[in-house]
């Protein structure tokens, strides 16, 4: 009994140590930035890509493009972390590399290998600045997309996160989990324009004069395309559902989301 007592007196007190010992103290955010710049004439393409963090773009005042990788964490190495820059025949890819992934060259793809980093929250926020006239492809997984004021055509993919775009150029995004916010200037636009995601609201704007037919769908949210005439399907479809033609046709243009108004409006 006296044993059995002594026992359990002793793993209070280790007990009641633990408790009033002082916390150690959170580790500090760490941060670094990473550079590109270089010159890219207009019709040429600036591909950026990452997995944590936005990408956030904005019109360069000249032909130089400029990128700025901002790395951050509280637990990863961002001191492995590196910015991969590829040369391409009609451009730059550009993507950033974390600790234990393995990107192709062109940074079209990657995966994780057993012992990499990939649960520390490594988070990489990019700044471009686009020259006039060039085309620009941003994609992240965890992250907003943002590109304003640009004149080049525009391709925007996350998962987590929502899109803005205004260019006078025309554009496509995705995502699936946020809002689309798009304003195209370029009327003429090759092949389809398509604007998806499952969580989020679609707001469009393109030009008056625009010729192009619409396919629109949406599970819970209505479609407002009075900009140009159009109105919604009745009782062909469970939910909300627009197609129709603007002009003479032609061009595809496809809008649709899942939880989410969509609207499309005139420049």
């Amino acid at each position: 009994m006296v044993k059995s007592f002594i026992a359990r007196l002793a793993a209070l007190s280790l007990f009641l140590a633990a408790a009033i010992a002082p916390a150690a103290p959170a580790r500090a955010d760490q941060s670094r930035n990473l550079d590109w710049s270089g010159p890219l004439a207009a019709g040429a393409q600036l591909s950026v890509s990452g997995i944590n963090g936005d990408i956030v773009a904005d019109a360069a005042p000249g032909q130089q493009a400029s990128v700025r990788a901002h790395v951050s964490s509280k637990l990863g190495d961002i001191s492995a972390v590196r910015l991969q820059v590829k040369q391409l025949s009609n451009g730059v890819a550009i993507c950033s590399v974390l600790p234990g992934e393995k990107v192709s060259e062109d940074c079209s793809h990657s995966d994780y290998s057993s012992d990499g980093d990939a649960d520390h929250e490594i988070r990489v926020d990019f700044t471009l600045h686009v020259p006039r006239g060039v085309n620009l492809q941003a994609k992240t997984v965890n992250g907003r997309s943002s590109a304003q004021g640009l004149s080049g055509n525009v391709a925007a993919r996350t998962v987590n996160g929502s899109i803005a775009i205004a260019t006078s150029g025309y554009a496509n995004a995705m995502t699936v989990n946020g809002k689309i916010e798009v304003h195209i200037g370029n009327p003429n636009w090759s092949g389809g324009l398509a604007f998806k995601t499952v969580n989020g609201a679609i707001h469009l704007w393109l030009p008056r004069g625009a010729n192009f037919t619409i396919a629109a769908k949406t599970l819970n949210g209505g479609i407002d395309a009075g900009a140009f005439h159009l109105s919604e399907d009745s009782g062909r479809w469970f939910g909300h559902k627009l197609d129709g033609k603007v002009g003479n046709g032609g061009r595809a243009l496809t809008l649709q989301t899942v939880n989410g108004a969509i609207s499309l409006g005139a420049n």
